[in-house]
C-alpha cells in the first residue's frame, strides 16, 4: 500500500457560543478523486457553518502497510514545506456531510502560507465524495403513467433544476422544467423523443 501522511494537534473549535479544546487528527494530502467517507477516517472534522476553528500542528507522522501486516508509524518532518497544492478531506458536523479543502501557494518552503482555493462540501449526508472533485447528482427516475410523466430523484440533495431537451448533441438548447427538491414533477407525455438531466442552481462551493 502507498504510504500516508497525518497531521496530529489540538483545535480550538466553536461549540455553543463557548470554545471546545478537541485533539485533532487528519490525513494530508489526499490525490485527487480519492474517495472520502466513512469507511477511513481520511478526513478532519469541521464545523459548518457555525464559526471558525484554529488549530495548532504538534506532530506528522507517517503510516505505512504493507499486505496485511500492521501499519507502521515514523514521524517525519513537517510535509507542507515542500507542497505547492494540498487536498484535505473534511466531515461537516453535526450534518455529517463530506468534503474537501483545496490550499495552494505560489512557493514551497515554512514562510510562505497556504491560501485558500476553493472548498466543497456534499449536500447529502453521509455521501461519498472525490477529493478536489464535485459531488455526483442524484439518479433521476421516470414513470410512465396514463396522465404523462413522473420524474423523482433522492431529495437529500435539495433544490435541483430539471431540464429537458430534444437532442444531445450540438447545439442541444436544454430548457428548465422545474426548481425542486426531489420531486416528484409530472409532465404530459412527450410528443417527440426527449432528454432530461439535473443540475446544480448555483456552483456547489462556499
Amino acid at each position: 500500500d502507498e504510504p500516508e501522511d497525518w497531521l496530529c494537534g489540538q483545535g480550538l473549535v466553536p461549540l455553543r457560543g463557548s470554545r471546545l479544546l478537541r485533539r485533532d487528527s487528519g490525513r494530508i494530502g489526499l490525490e485527487r478523486g480519492e474517495v472520502i467517507d466513512g469507511t477511513r477516517p481520511v478526513f478532519s472534522e469541521l464545523l459548518h457553518p457555525t464559526g471558525v476553528g484554529y488549530s495548532l500542528p504538534l506532530l506528522v507522522y507517517r503510516a505505512t502497510r504493507f499486505g496485511s501486516d500492521p501499519w507502521e508509524y515514523v514521524t517525519i518532518g513537517t510535509r507542507q514545506e515542500s507542497e505547492l497544492d494540498l487536498l484535505i478531506g473534511v466531515k461537516a458536523l453535526p450534518s455529517l456531510r463530506y468534503g474537501w479543502i483545496h490550499l495552494t501557494r505560489s512557493v514551497a518552503d515554512a514562510q510562505t502560507p497556504f491560501e485558500l482555493v476553493r472548498f466543497v462540501v456534499h449536500p447529502a449526508a453521509r455521501e461519498p465524495i472525490g477529493a478536489g472533485m464535485e459531488p455526483a447528482l442524484p439518479i433521476l427516475h421516470a414513470e410512465s403513467t396514463e396522465d404523462g410523466v413522473v420524474l423523482r430523484w433522492d431529495a437529500r440533495w435539495g433544490q435541483l433544476v430539471l431540464e429537458s431537451a430534444t437532442r444531445l448533441t450540438p447545439p442541444s438548447a436544454w430548457q428548465q422544467i422545474a426548481i425542486a427538491a426531489g420531486g416528484p414533477v409530472r409532465m404530459q407525455h412527450p410528443t417527440s423523443r426527449e432528454f432530461f438531466r439535473l443540475r446544480y442552481p448555483h456552483p456547489i462551493s462556499d
